[in-house]
């Protein structure tokens, strides 16, 4: 468009230029006869009968020729001048119509540029979304290790005592979520009456959805000097007499780390263990 503009311009210049510059000077011959007729002109203007004979209406003809070529010359210079006029209104147009459309791409470049903010919004809050849905589900569909139970055994059952020579505590972890529990470890400590017994981490299991798994700990009054009165004792029920407390670390689907930590106690007047307390992350 500027090139278009720059072009038309120099051609209206170079056309009035040309429509205004004077008419070309005669050549040295026409000069030279020009000059010669009017040297003898003034070398006969003394003799009556050479004077040249003046035929009537010789003048006037020529007066109208010569009007008749500055008529022509006017109407083509008028020609010339309308058709500048033109090509200069023509650029004016042309650089108007150029304003214009800069104008309308600039209002398109803001209009760009709140759409791409406001693509670039939707895509925050799009991640935004993702990560809320991935940290809803990994909370609803991760595995929970819980105690399913805790019990004594061998039971006689009966009126036989709960505890006995042999007796060891049998742990029942169960995974309570949606999706598979691996690694899974526990360990702990077992207080009866005069003693405590410890027992370490097992080899690491799996416990599939809803399913569950056993850990054994030795026995609590086996080889103690004390060990029939200890069972006695542990049999009475006082509460807190027998009790553990377990540590359990396993990890979930998505590759993360859980801890649940419980501490329970015997109580005689039910012949169970009951969840004193608990805690998992």
């Amino acid at each position: 468009m500027s090139k278009l503009l720059f072009l038309a311009v120099l051609a209206g210049l170079v056309i009035s230029s040309v429509a205004q510059s004077p008419p070309p000077p005669p050549t040295p011959a026409k000069a030279a006869k020009e000059k010669q007729q009017l040297s003898g002109s003034k070398t006969d203007s003394g003799n009556p009968s050479q004077q040249p004979i003046i035929r009537p209406g010789g003048k006037d003809k020529y007066t109208e020729a010569q009007s008749g070529k500055s008529r022509d010359k006017s109407s083509t210079d008028w020609w010339i001048v309308i058709f500048t006029g033109m090509l200069t209104l023509v650029g004016i147009l042309q650089y108007w119509a150029m304003r214009q459309q800069a104008g309308y791409m600039r209002d398109g470049l803001t209009e760009t540029r709140r759409s791409v903010d406001a693509a670039r919004a939707s895509a925050g809050a799009a991640m935004k979304s993702v990560a809320l849905a991935e940290q809803v589900t990994t909370i609803t569909q991760r595995a929970v290790i819980l105690i399913e139970s805790v019990v004594a055994k061998p039971q006689i059952g009966g009126a036989h005592p709960y505890f006995s020579a042999n007796s060891v505590l049998i742990f029942t972890l169960k995974n309570y979520g949606s999706t598979v529990a691996r690694e899974v470890r526990a360990k702990g400590n077992i207080y009866y009456p005069g003693g405590v017994r410890n027992f370490s981490d097992k080899a690491s299991s799996t416990i599939a959805p809803q399913g569950s798994n056993e850990w054994i700990s030795d026995p609590m009054f086996f080889a103690n000097p004390q060990q029939d009165r200890q069972i006695t004792i542990a049999n009475q029920g006082s509460e807190g007499v027998v009790r553990y407390d377990i540590e359990v670390t396993y990890k979930d689907a998505f590759e993360k780390i859980h801890v649940y930590k419980a501490e329970g106690a015997y109580i005689a007047v039910l012949r169970a263990f009951t969840i004193m307390g608990s805690a998992s992350d």
